[in-house]
C-alpha cells in the first residue's frame, strides 16, 4: 500500500441503485485470491463474494464541502474475510476488494492511487434489465427476472433472512501492504433495507467455481462515510 492510502482521509457520499450479488466460491480459489495473512469467511462450506453495483453520488473527500464533489458508477467484488482475529468486538463485518471496476479511467488512476479499492477501468453496460462488465477480455453478468417473479430461497445461507443478516453486517473493508501490515478501513451507513432481487442469468469467467447465490436490492438513498484507514495488524 502507497503512502498516500495510508492518510487520514475520509470520503463521504451517497449510494444510490444499490444492487448486492451473492456468488459464492470453492475456498481454494478464493484463498488464491487473498494476500496473507487473510484469509476467506466460510459458509456452509463455501467462500462468498458479494457484489456491489452501485451509482456513487455525491462523493468528496470529508474534509471537503460539497462544492467537490462527484459521482460515478461503482462495481466491487468484495470477498467476505474470517476477521475475528482481527477485529474481536465485531467479527464477521469484513470484506477485502478482490476487483473493482468503474466505467471512468481517469478516476480509476485516482482511486486506485488514494485507496485500496484496486479500481480498474472497464466496460460497463448498464439498463434496467441487468449488468454487464468487460475487462481485460473477462466478462461478468447478471439479468433480472420479469417484474413480479420470485426469488429463490438462498439455501447457501438457509433462507432470506440469514441471507440479509450476513450480507447487511458488512460495514469494514481490510487491505495489506508490501510488508504485511493489515489496514481496516470502517464505512458508516443506516442498515440497509434490503429487498430480494430475483435474477433470471448470472455468468462470470473471472472465476472459476462461482456459483449465483441470491441477490438484493436497495430502492432507497443511502448516505454514507468511508473513514480513514486504520492499521489493524
Amino acid at each position: 500500500m502507497g503512502f498516500w492510502k495510508t492518510l487520514p482521509i475520509g470520503y463521504r457520499g451517497e449510494l444510490h441503485d444499490v444492487e448486492l450479488v451473492q456468488f459464492s466460491l470453492d475456498p481454494e480459489e478464493a484463498a488464491r485470491a487473498l494476500p496473507a495473512p487473510l484469509v476467506p469467511r466460510q459458509i456452509a462450506g463455501r467462500a462468498l463474494v458479494s457484489l456491489v453495483h452501485v451509482h456513487l453520488r455525491r462523493m468528496r473527500p470529508a474534509f471537503l464541502p460539497g462544492l467537490f464533489a462527484f459521482s460515478y458508477r461503482h462495481v466491487g467484488f468484495r470477498l467476505l474475510v474470517d476477521d475475528r482475529a482481527l477485529d474481536r468486538e465485531a467479527p464477521a463485518r469484513g470484506v477485502f476488494f478482490v476487483r473493482s471496476f468503474t466505467d471512468r479511467p481517469l478516476l480509476a488512476r485516482a482511486g486506485s492511487l488514494l485507496t485500496h479499492y484496486r479500481l480498474t477501468a472497464a466496460e460497463l453496460e448498464v439498463d434496467p434489465r441487468g449488468l454487464a462488465v468487460r475487462e481485460g477480455g473477462r466478462r461478468l453478468s447478471y439479468r433480472k427476472a420479469v417484474l413480479g417473479a420470485e426469488a429463490p430461497s438462498p439455501g447457501l445461507f438457509g433462507g432470506w433472512t440469514e441471507a440479509r443478516a450476513v450480507v447487511g453486517a458488512i460495514d469494514r473493508a481490510y487491505a495489506v501492504d508490501p510488508e504485511g501490515g493489515v489496514w481496516q478501513t470502517r464505512i458508516e451507513r443506516p442498515d440497509w433495507p434490503l429487498e430480494p432481487l430475483p435474477l433470471a442469468g448470472f455468468a462470470t469467467d473471472f472465476f472459476e467455481s462461482a456459483r449465483l447465490e441470491c441477490a438484493f436490492r436497495v430502492a432507497s438513498v443511502v448516505p454514507y462515510r468511508w473513514l480513514a484507514p486504520v492499521r489493524v495488524a
